[in-house]
């Protein structure tokens, strides 16, 4: 799942409607203002209603933002937040910007409708950028055929299932096969079981790993190998993730979590060796 700044599609608005947040003499933050940026999911499938923002300081320049923050618009999510995105780098005043923003941003119900409105804006104009856009290209390959659309970097993948299972998700009478396709795209088992219906309902399996696809606005599937003790992760914003040496109870707990967003904050996420797969 992509992102994009509502600034970049709409310079003039986003310039206009940023919220600042000016700050003196707090005990937890260095004087500045502090610039809300706003950033949405690009796929118009997605009906995910969250806003990821960025926070910014005039005084401190920096490559990464000083809080990743992020908030849905369904108040009855578990998971709605507002949290410090796991997912982005957070920066050393990270949770004092998170209970600033929360304070006088998020509690603020105009604006918390226009960051909303922002989203459908968005949504909308990603709606019609995919019909207008040109046919994906076909490309055969021995297994099948696979279509990329560079517009919205999206793989889809139409192929055999491979019975001797070398590198290939498995379901019934078919299988996909993880690629990356740039420096962005990855093809994550949530994409797959939409292309091909049949993975987050069945489950799939890679080797010793067995994936189960899932509802949560965190994550959309996951993948446990008992041998290994790996747990393979695929994230909506941000692809797969790979936790080493994970018990299987606590796996356990995962499948029987009613919020699989809550359970990993709290039980995975800093506490086991990742890397990005």
């Amino acid at each position: 799942m992509s992102f994009i700044a509502f600034h970049e599609l709409y310079p003039e608005q986003g310039t206009q409607e940023v919220r600042v947040i000016r700050v003196q003499r707090h005990d937890r933050l260095p004087t500045d203002e502090y610039a809300l940026v706003e950033f949405y999911c690009t796929d118009p499938q997605c009906d995910c209603r969250r806003v990821l923002l960025h926070i910014l300081a005039k005084g401190q320049p920096q490559a990464d933002p000083l809080a990743a923050i992020g908030y849905g618009f369904d108040r009855q999510d578990p998971d709605a937040g507002p949290y410090l995105d796991p997912m982005n780098p957070q920066g050393e005043h990270a949770q004092a910007l998170l209970a600033l923003v929360a304070e006088v941003a998020l509690s603020d119900p105009a604006y918390t409708a226009r960051l909303e409105a922002h989203y459908h804006q968005v949504k909308a104009t990603m709606a019609d950028t995919a019909r207008n856009r040109s046919p994906l290209r076909e490309v055969p390959t021995e297994e099948g055929s696979t279509a990329y659309d560079a517009d919205t970097d999206t793989l889809s993948m139409d192929l055999p299932a491979d019975p001797e299972g070398k590198g290939l998700f498995h379901g019934r009478g078919f299988a996909v096969r993880i690629k990356r396709r740039g420096p962005r795209m990855l093809l994550t088992i949530a994409q797959a079981s939409t292309l091909l219906g049949e993975i987050a309902a069945h489950g799939a399996h890679q080797g010793g790993m067995v994936w189960r696809g899932v509802q949560s606005s965190m994550i959309s599937a996951y993948g446990y190998d008992p041998e290994t003790r790996v747990l393979e992760v695929a994230f909506n914003r941000n692809g797969v993730w790979r936790y080493h040496d994970v018990p299987p109870e606590v796996v356990d707990g995962l499948d029987q979590a009613s919020s699989k967003g809550s359970y990993m904050r709290s039980m995975i996420l800093d506490r086991y060796r990742d890397e990005q797969k």
